[in-house]
């Protein structure tokens, strides 16, 4: 697996380094402008290995508390397990469609810069160096992209020709993942799950609602496909994606390893009910 919404380092030095509600029927997200293509669960038994490298030491969490204990208790996540999101207001701002071949060099790109802006202070250059080239590389973005395990989701510029790259269709503003057939421990009772596997913004577009509107976008794209749960994984020290991840409805259930060019760091597990 791979770290979801890599979007904003935590404030100051650090360290190195899922009771749900009844699924809702599929809703509508009128800003998309792909159209979802159904697909079994099933239909993708064989597991691609993500380019950034997952240990299988994953764990489930203690007396299956239902929120992180990084989290401030009065900011804990309570009844919302599983509801659905309403999709941002400003949506119109951007686009939402599914990557093309042509996309692998701007994904590559935008994905190391939130990557090293987000993590860089976790580890040494080398490692996270070692990292990028192993996953940000444009051949490596092109295998996921044709990848059959995987759609990967790419957000744009509105108001732009239509096109699969920044310089055709408008500047690229973050992206994600939703990965069939990868597994851990803790979700392994889980229904029918898929995983969220990144979830990146560009710097220049937080606070648009652009991580709710590619959040919701994977939620539908797993639910016409047939999919019951989903889950990812996130640092640690990231409380403010944990905190986004709250308000989108997933809990805290397990933590696994997570190698950054050979800095082993502890992720979290989250997942939530489609």
């Amino acid at each position: 697996m791979s770290r979801s919404f890599a979007q904003m380092r935590s404030p100051g030095p650090i360290r190195r380094q899922s009771r749900v509600l009844t699924a809702p029927r599929p809703h509508k997200t009128p800003w998309l402008i792909f159209t979802l293509q159904a697909r079994s669960p099933n239909q993708h038994s064989q597991f691609h290995t993500d380019t950034s490298r997952r240990l299988s030491k994953s764990r489930a969490v203690r007396n299956t508390p239902t929120s992180s204990l990084l989290i401030p208790a009065h900011r804990q996540h309570s009844s919302t397990m599983g509801s659905v999101a309403t999709p941002p207001k400003d949506a119109a701002g951007f686009k939402i469609r599914k990557a093309a071949a042509a996309d692998n060099e701007a994904l590559a790109a935008l994905g190391a810069e939130v990557f090293r802006d987000t993590f860089a202070h976790s580890c040494t250059e080398e490692q996270l160096q070692a990292f990028l080239d192993e996953a940000y590389t444009p051949e490596a973005i092109a295998k996921d992209i044709a990848d059959s395990s995987k759609d990967v989701l790419v957000a744009t510029e509105a108001g732009q020709d239509d096109g699969p790259s920044s310089s055709a269709g408008g500047k690229l503003l973050g992206f994600a993942y939703l990965t069939r057939g990868s597994h851990e421990p803790c979700v392994a009772h889980l229904e029918r799950p898929v995983e969220l596997q990144r979830l990146y913004i560009g710097l220049s577009s937080h606070g648009k609602g652009l991580g709710k509107a590619l959040s919701l976008a994977a939620d539908e794209l797993a639910r016409q496909q047939g999919f019951k749960h989903i889950w990812l994984g996130v640092w640690e020290e990231n409380h403010k994606a944990q905190a986004f991840y709250r308000k989108m409805g997933y809990e805290h259930i397990g933590e696994h390893v997570f190698d950054v060019g050979g800095d082993l760091q502890t992720d979290e597990i989250w997942w939530k009910k489609l």
